[in-house]
Parts: structure tokens; C-alpha cells; sequence
């Protein structure tokens, strides 16, 4: 009878801890969260008139999101490393055409360039990713990410082998690249995010990310214009008027496609996307696109994840008083206000005489909200230690028995 009893409770101990291993060989590969939010930032980092194209490039992203991604403002950062629109050889000022017929300006009055010159660095580039500004940042300047963010990251600009230049003084490797990403990921920065780069050699920037054999940089999908030793070409150009290249020829072709689907409301992967739009005989070059280890697949996900915003909890919801107002008051102490989420706040202090004593609304990123440290832990961890506990409890268990 004892013999049959100790036969049961061994069963049931090594079932409990099949289960368990199957839990943690679940966990242990990124699972792909739902996303609550997108954002993107757009980075043009060329300068000079002749480079006008690359600020075209980043126009025509930047309008396809907010005319059919319903992006605000709020969601974008872009970065323009030069003001084509207003040099003194553009003879149509204020405006700027990607199609042969001119038929849309996508120079518009509600444009916000949040970086613009000498403001695009890589460094700035690499803050706005990882949310590290410095004190009294404006809230147009950064992105406001959380472990919900659909993210896409367009760069636009001149490069080669595994380099990306800003404004021919400095240089994004790809080595930078993973390293920036994978503090995204560790920072709970993303849920998902789509890299694209327009430029020579454009897919060998994420040479270093797509062959880590971690999976430390998850649900990644990344884009490229050219391969290693091709070149990035301009779709046309506008000799009539402005006399250079307008846009080039990945972009464009992007562009278009993203723009039937969102007519058509046509459901369409990422890989299908660059498959059907840039073909070799349209770009003169060959589009490159791939995943990192560990989460979703370019097959799997479709194009509005990335470029229809669920806008409903990603908008700013201004504060119905203006600071100003705040000041006339005498019986208002220190005001926390929730914009977006938990790890979103718009803090507006006040001192107790009710002046205001920074006149900066400045936001709170989540690297400094401070988590209970059992809802850090990851589902991985969590299993991991279970799994040790009943290790532990087996091992107890049948010195016991021996005795």
C-alpha cells in the first residue's frame, strides 16, 4: 500500500513538472504583446539643396501617417537635417511634389518639425529612442513609449556598408543601431517595431541586428532599400521647376502601395509589401527586409499594426486649464495630471503661493516610475523559479522516503 501511494505521489510530482517545463519552454521565447499606441520618428539627415529628395522621402512618410495612419503630431517626431522648403534656390517655396502631376502639396500649414539643422544628431536621435533628455525638454521632442508602442523608425539620408550619415559630420553604425534597440527592449520600450532605411547599402545598417543569434532585440522587422554594393536611386525628377530629384525610388513605391491599401482597406503583410512594390526592375536595386530572432515574422504582420495609429489612447489630452490660470489661484498644491498612461505624466508644479516655478510642462518617462518588483519579473523568470521550487520539493520529498 505504501509502495502504491509513493508510486501516485512520484506520478503526479513528474507530471506537475512537465508542465511546468512546458510553461517555461513557452516563455522563453518573446511573446508578442497587443499593442495599444503607435508612434514613429522620421529622420532626414542630409543637408544641401541637391539632397532634396531625402527630405521628400521623410515628407511622404510623414504624410501617409497622419492623412491615413491618423497620426497626431503628438505621435511623430521628425527630424529634418535641412530647410529645402525655404532655400533660396527652391523657386516654389512652401511647397514640395512627389508626383509627376503635382496634384497633392505635401508641404501642408499643420507640418510640425520638431528637430530641424543642427538639432539632427545621432545623439538626439538615440535620446528620442531611448526617452533620455535632457531637464526641460519639450513634450514635442520626445516619444512617449511604453511596453504597448507599435514603433516605426524611418531614416532616410547617404550611407554605405553598415553606415548611416548625419549631415557628412558623423555616423550611425549598425553596431549603434543594435545596441540603441536592444535598450528599447530592455526598457520596455516597444512592442513591436518596423526599421526602415532609404540610402546606399541601406539594408547592411542592420547587419549586426538581423544576425545576433540572441533574441534580445524581439518582434523586429527591418527594411532596406539596396543590399550590400548597390545604390539607392531618385524615382524622378522635377526639371522644370525645382531641378533635382524629388524622391527616390523605394520611398515612392512604398509610399503608392500604402496608399491603395489604405483606400482599398486591403489587408497586406510587410513581406508581401516589399514583394509587390519593389521589385528590381522599379528600384534598380534589391529591396532587403528581415526579422529578428525571437517574436513576430515580416509574413505574419500585417501593414496597419505599423501605419494605422489606434489613435483613441495615443492623443494628448491637453489639460482644460492653462497654466496661466493656475497662478491666479491660491489654494492649488502640486498637480500630477494623467495624459496617457501610467508610465505618461504631464507634471505642472506649483509652489504654495501658486506661482508656477518651471515654466516647462516637462513629461515623466517610465524609466523613472518605479514598478513592484514581482510585476518586473517576466512570465520567463517566473516559471523558471517555479520550476526550481518543485525541484527543490522532489528532492526533499524522496530523501524523506529513504528514510
Amino acid at each position: 500500500m505504501i509502495t502504491r501511494t509513493r508510486s501516485i505521489v512520484k506520478f503526479l510530482f513528474q507530471a506537475s513538472l512537465l508542465g511546468v517545463w512546458r510553461i517555461t519552454a513557452k516563455s522563453a521565447s518573446p511573446i508578442r504583446a497587443q499593442h495599444t499606441n503607435n508612434h514613429a520618428i522620421i529622420v532626414s539627415t542630409s543637408r544641401y539643396y541637391h539632397n532634396y529628395r531625402h527630405v521628400g522621402n521623410a515628407l511622404s512618410i510623414y504624410h501617409h501617417l497622419k492623412t491615413f495612419g491618423n497620426y497626431p503630431d503628438s505621435n511623430i517626431v521628425l527630424m529634418l537635417a535641412d530647410e529645402i522648403l525655404c532655400n533660396a534656390r527652391n523657386p516654389i517655396r512652401n511647397e514640395l511634389y512627389t508626383d509627376d502631376a503635382k496634384r497633392e502639396n505635401l508641404c501642408t500649414s499643420d507640418i510640425e518639425v520638431d528637430y530641424r539643422g543642427d538639432d539632427v544628431t545621432v545623439d538626439n536621435f538615440v535620446r528620442v529612442l531611448l526617452g533620455r533628455h535632457p531637464p526641460h525638454t519639450p513634450s514635442n521632442r520626445k516619444l512617449h513609449l511604453n511596453a504597448e508602442s507599435n514603433v516605426i523608425v524611418y531614416l532616410t539620408g547617404h550611407g554605405g556598408d553598415n553606415f548611416l550619415k548625419f549631415q557628412d559630420v558623423e555616423e550611425l553604425m549598425s553596431n549603434d543601431v543594435y545596441g540603441v534597440f536592444r535598450q528599447m527592449h530592455w526598457l520596455n520600450r516597444y512592442s513591436g517595431m518596423l526599421a526602415i532605411v532609404d540610402t546606399c547599402q541601406a539594408h547592411t545598417l542592420w547587419d549586426v541586428l538581423l544576425e545576433s543569434d540572441t533574441s534580445d532585440v524581439p518582434n523586429l522587422v527591418a527594411m532596406g532599400s539596396s543590399l550590400k554594393d548597390q545604390n539607392s536611386y531618385g524615382h524622378h525628377g522635377d526639371q522644370t521647376t525645382v531641378g533635382v530629384s524629388v524622391v527616390d525610388r523605394f520611398t515612392y513605391n512604398f509610399v503608392e502601395l500604402l496608399n491603395q491599401a489604405a483606400r482599398r482597406k486591403r489587408k497586406l503583410s510587410l513581406a508581401k509589401a516589399v514583394e509587390e512594390c519593389c521589385p528590381y526592375r522599379k528600384l534598380h536595386s534589391t529591396a532587403g527586409i528581415g526579422s529578428t530572432k525571437g517574436g513576430f515574422k515580416a509574413e505574419d504582420v500585417q501593414v496597419s499594426e505599423f501605419f494605422a495609429n489606434k489613435r483613441h489612447t495615443t492623443k494628448i489630452e491637453r489639460p482644460a486649464v492653462l497654466l496661466s490660470n493656475y497662478a491666479e489661484s491660491d489654494h492649488i498644491d502640486s498637480t500630477r495630471i494623467n495624459v496617457i498612461n501610467q508610465n505618461r505624466l504631464i507634471h505642472q508644479v506649483l509652489n504654495l503661493n501658486g506661482k508656477v516655478t518651471s515654466s516647462n510642462t516637462t513629461d515623466t518617462t517610465q524609466d523613472n516610475v518605479k514598478q513592484p518588483p514581482y510585476e518586473a519579473l517576466d512570465s520567463e523568470w517566473k516559471a523558471r523559479c517555479l520550476l526550481a521550487i518543485l525541484i527543490g520539493a522532489v528532492i526533499f520529498t524522496t530523501s524523506l522516503w529513504k528514510v
